[in-house]
């Protein structure tokens, strides 16, 4: 993993010219925001983010793929004074991992600042009723849809290495069975 963001300055930071893809991590102390991709075979949680699109910054593929995985914009397309707009908001850290992906990491705080400039562009998604502000109300709010690329949102502990428990994943699929 490599460091890039220099968090003591306001200068600007540079990052990799030559990455396949990029994501946004948001945090608070005790938690993450797991995002998962229930499509994929087998389904797994993972963060917001994907493929580079030609010409773009990490900045920008970090928060059009956010942008596009929390809320599927109309169309598809995320408007560029979106993009441009979200960069208002600094990171906390960059960095990259094996194969260049970037990961931007934000706070809960920004990541609700973050919304607040999304709904201003957005004004609504399908995956909503009322456009989220809040990280209670993106998770917990979410339309769940077969086909979105990312269909449910929740809350990991802060924590390396833990496993969800067989039994307990067990427990999910008999509650599952058992749904009206």
């Amino acid at each position: 993993v490599r460091d890039l963001f220099r968090k003591k300055t306001d200068e600007p930071f540079d990052g990799p010219s030559d990455f396949v893809g990029a994501g946004i991590m948001c945090y608070s102390d005790q938690h993450v925001l797991g995002a998962l991709q229930a499509t994929k075979e087998p389904p797994y949680i993972s963060g917001l983010g994907g493929k580079r699109e030609w010409g773009e910054s990490f900045m920008e593929t970090a928060l059009r793929e956010a942008v596009e995985e929390l809320f599927e914009p109309a169309g598809g397309a995320v408007p560029a004074a979106l993009i441009k707009d979200l960069q208002s908001i600094r990171p906390t850290r960059v960095f990259t991992t094996p194969g260049e992906y970037v990961i931007v990491a934000y706070t809960f705080t920004q990541l609700e600042a973050l919304l607040r400039i999304m709904r201003r562009h957005l004004k609504r998604s399908a995956l909503y009723k009322s456009f989220p502000l809040t990280i209670s109300e993106l998770i917990l709010n979410r339309t769940i849809g077969a086909k979105n690329e990312i269909s449910h949102l929740c809350l990991l502990p802060r924590v390396g290495g833990a496993n969800v428990h067989k039994e307990y994943m067990d427990d999910i699929a008999e509650l599952l069975r058992g749904a009206a």
